[in-house]
């Protein structure tokens, strides 16, 4: 069990278990520079993630976790993610641009909203197990093909992010304006 605590990072608890870690995060500021934030929480949760965090697959996670929830824990796990991506782990819904906040509420997100979500949250900083899990989640609402099929799709942005760096934009909250995720500015003449 490793913990510390220092003026800017609250307390932190990091546990080992059977090939898998849960961190248990109490941070008191949220003073943290974009590329240093990936789970920023103002309450205690207990998330669970795989022990090797390269070997990320949304892929995995729907057919573990989401794929046979029941409707009812399905909902309960939204409304947990709810409270992480709007205000504890991310920032408050209100700040988001209007579009990105139609998006976040559809069901099921589709082919076109799940990129630009992705690209907007992992952008600004969220960690990519939350909005996947998010888009995931939305997909109880369609055929299981569909949900693999996004799966996939998230699978795909993901391992792409360092390659598409000079391509992919998207709308920086804490600039208020569009970058490249290679921290570019974009021309907004060009939009």
């Amino acid at each position: 069990m490793i913990s510390f605590h220092t003026q800017y990072t609250g307390f932190f608890l990091l546990h080992s278990f059977q090939a898998s870690f849960y961190c248990l995060l109490f941070f008191r500021y949220k003073i943290f520079p974009r590329s240093h934030v990936t789970f920023i929480t103002t309450n205690f949760h207990l998330i669970q993630f795989p022990l090797v965090m390269d070997q990320f697959s949304a892929t995995d996670i729907f057919n573990t976790s989401i794929r046979d929830l029941p409707r009812t824990r399905l909902i309960e796990k939204r409304r947990n993610l709810l409270t992480l991506l709007n205000g504890d782990a991310f920032y408050p819904l209100s700040t988001w641009p209007k579009d990105i906040q139609q998006l976040f509420w559809k069901k099921p997100i589709g082919d076109t909203d799940t990129f630009k979500l992705m690209l907007f949250f992992l952008g600004n900083g969220c960690s990519q197990h939350l909005i996947t899990e998010w888009i995931l989640t939305s997909q109880h609402w369609t055929t299981l093909q569909q949900g693999i099929k996004r799966a996939r799709q998230i699978n795909f942005i993901t391992n792409n992010l360092d390659s598409k760096a000079n391509n992919w934009f998207y709308y920086d909250i804490h600039h208020a304006t569009w970058l490249f995720f290679n921290g570019e500015f974009r021309n907004t003449n060009n939009l």
